[in-house]
């Protein structure tokens, strides 16, 4: 091979080991952003020792805090006679910071209460819109399409 050919070589070789570097340190900048991103999570799950009370939950599942956290909910979720999720403080009111695996729980329902509602009000469907900031500020829109919803029947509680 004459020196001609090998240079010709070795300047294709250090285009392809720059280009891989440059895929390389972009991918390793997208790597760590995601890993300081916050991640909201927002759920009705029955108490683990007592199938008959209900909880809200918001947890930040994300491995960055989120900011300036507000929700929407639609339509207003009544989990007792004339009590509503836009009612709850830090719903109305939003939360000013969560932090990584930060959980908040509320107690919302306890089947057995007198003045609970029937299973046929409490299955009523409904969405929930969060907003929150992560920690370079950018604002962070999330709709959970799922719409969120109690047992519909007694049956599905032992």
């Amino acid at each position: 091979m004459s020196m001609d050919a090998t240079s010709i070589v070795l300047a294709i070789a250090t285009i392809v080991l720059a280009f891989a570097t440059i895929i390389l340190a972009l991918e390793t900048k997208r790597m760590r952003a995601a890993q300081t991103e916050p991640e909201l999570f927002v759920n009705l799950e029955p108490e683990i020792d007592d199938v008959h009370t209900i909880n809200f939950i918001i947890c930040n599942i994300g491995h960055g805090a989120a900011y300036n956290i507000r929700f929407n909910i639609e339509p207003d979720y009544e989990y007792q006679k004339n009590k509503f999720l836009s009612q709850l403080s830090y719903i109305n009111n939003g939360l000013s910071y969560l932090a990584p695996n930060q959980k908040i729980k509320s107690y919302l329902i306890w089947i057995r209460e007198q003045n609970s509602l029937t299973f046929e009000e409490l299955a009523k469907p409904f969405n929930i819109t969060i907003k929150y900031e992560n920690s370079h500020g950018k604002k962070v829109p999330k709709n959970i399409s799922d719409r969120y919803r109690a047992p519909r029947r007694s049956s599905e509680y032992p």
